[in-house]
């Protein structure tokens, strides 16, 4: 049994698990996307960590990682 903070309740870990309406509400910083910004933000400047945080930075950064990726397969 574990409390859960969006029922305000004890809460089975099966149930926990099979609930969606919560919408993980107890689970705060635990996506990777947040885990990624947390270390983005420590360890880039602020307007450049802004930035990976945004659809369109996170696009470049992929795209820039995979022509390096295709790159290092060409001769």
């Amino acid at each position: 049994m574990a409390f859960c903070s969006a029922y305000g309740t004890p809460i089975c870990s099966l149930c926990c698990t099979l609930e969606a309406r919560c919408r993980d509400q107890c689970k705060t910083k635990s996506r990777i996307a947040d885990q990624l910004a947390s270390v983005l933000d420590k360890l880039l400047p602020g307007r450049l960590a802004a930035f990976f945080r945004d659809p369109v930075g996170q696009f470049s950064a992929l795209f820039v990682v995979f022509i390096g990726v295709a790159g290092g397969y060409l001769p």
